[in-house]
């Protein structure tokens, strides 16, 4: 009888265990640097970035949405441009990272967007790596493509426009900021 009982105690155990792991799997999913988002560098969705197809379009901000680019990612910041003879999509960044921006964006802004320009379902995209609005510059990528989101070894940067300012002193600090994002990150 005690054999019995001890079973099937270890069974539950095994059951309530296995439920947490579970659950403990699906909300690190939830954590913005997990690639399961689709916003990461080795993406599917990022590896659209074309440097081959890299333009710079000009307009007027007719809206601002959240939204997932494709299935499976969360939502992102897309803007709705309007050029002299279209109305492009220009997707930002994930909206977790554009809410941590100074920049934003509203319509009637009038934007320079330098990015790749993609085809996709609905039309043609700019998978934006660089915003100008004013005197202001927002980089959400690196010139490759790269985001600057992804482990947060960058901080996209609102600046001037005219200023290069570089996001590290030195090669060891950003390896020393990537280091500890990954420890805290798992």
């Amino acid at each position: 009888m005690r054999t019995v009982v001890f079973f099937a105690v270890a069974a539950a155990a095994l059951f309530i265990l296995s439920a947490l792991l579970v659950t403990a799997v699906d909300a690190s999913a939830q954590l913005p640097g997990y690639r399961g988002h689709g916003w990461a560098t080795g993406s599917d969705y990022n590896r659209c970035y074309d440097v081959r197809t890299v333009q710079t379009v000009g307009g007027e901000v007719i809206g601002v949405e959240r939204v997932a680019p494709r299935h499976g990612m969360s939502r992102g910041v897309q803007l709705l441009v309007k050029t002299h003879d279209e109305v492009l999509r220009i997707h930002l960044a994930p909206a977790w990272f554009m809410d941590s921006q100074t920049e934003d964006f509203k319509p009637g802004d009038r934007v320079e967007v330098l990015g790749s320009r993609v085809k996709s379902e609905g039309g043609p995209v700019v998978i934006a790596a660089e915003v100008k609005k004013g005197s202001r510059v927002l980089r959400v990528r690196d010139h490759g493509g790269a985001p600057r989101w992804d482990g947060w070894t960058q901080a996209a940067s609102s600046v001037p426009a005219r200023a290069e300012t570089p996001l590290y002193r030195t090669d060891l600090d950003r390896h020393l900021w990537s280091w500890g994002n990954r420890q805290r990150l798992g």
